[in-house]
């Protein structure tokens, strides 16, 4: 396992989400007010499921994440960057459940109840990126949905509809492995809770 391209693969995920909403503007960052996506990913030693809402146009978001890892191989990936072996515990899975509001990010362990927050302060990565950092290459269908296909500093696939991206792909793959997210499902009608981007009861936020 290549963690620095790993962690490439997750820096190119978290600056497309900051450049979208750069170019989109400050209120409507999608083009539907509100939307519920469930993704399936695999990441090299991680695979799993999320479940992505929003809300305002993209103003209120939560990801529901479950993570399954290959605690062999990322234990071996770590190894191999440490001049002695690593004594730690890597869960073979996590429950993990994101908010993102305009002011802050609340990143939440559901196994442990444990969260913390931060400011939201995603718009600053996006003075990183420059007007030839992505280029349309083409047209395709994901779910039904028409996407516009879009190459991302030469390194990545996005697929997006409505300004939403349905699938992501990294171009190059890790030791064989294929790195990608895409949608299993869309539900353009779901009705969101009035405590749908609340913190979960019993949560602690640090």
């Amino acid at each position: 396992m290549k963690l620095p391209q790993l962690f490439m693969f997750t820096f190119l995920l978290l600056s497309f989400a900051n450049v979208q909403k750069k170019t989109i503007g400050i209120h409507r960052f999608y083009d539907i007010k509100s939307c519920k996506i469930k993704f399936r990913f695999l990441k090299g030693a991680q695979s799993g499921e999320k479940i992505f809402v929003f809300d305002n146009w993209g103003n209120v978001e939560k990801e529901e994440i479950t993570t399954i890892n290959d605690t062999t191989i990322m234990k071996k990936g770590f190894s191999s960057v440490s001049d002695s072996a690593i004594d730690f515990t890597i869960p073979a899975k996590l429950d993990q459940l994101i908010i993102r509001t305009p002011q802050f990010i609340y990143t939440i362990n559901l196994d442990q109840n444990v969260g913390y927050k931060q400011k939201n302060n995603s718009s600053n990565i996006l003075e990183q990126m420059d007007s030839n950092s992505s280029m349309i290459i083409g047209k395709d269908t994901i779910l039904g949905k028409p996407c516009q296909v879009l190459e991302i500093e030469h390194s990545m696939k996005i697929w997006l509809w409505n300004k939403i991206a349905l699938k992501k792909q990294l171009l190059q793959k890790i030791d064989g492995m294929q790195m990608e997210e895409s949608a299993i499902e869309v539900d353009e009608h779901y009705k969101i809770d009035p405590n749908e981007f609340g913190i979960p009861k019993g949560v602690i936020i640090k």
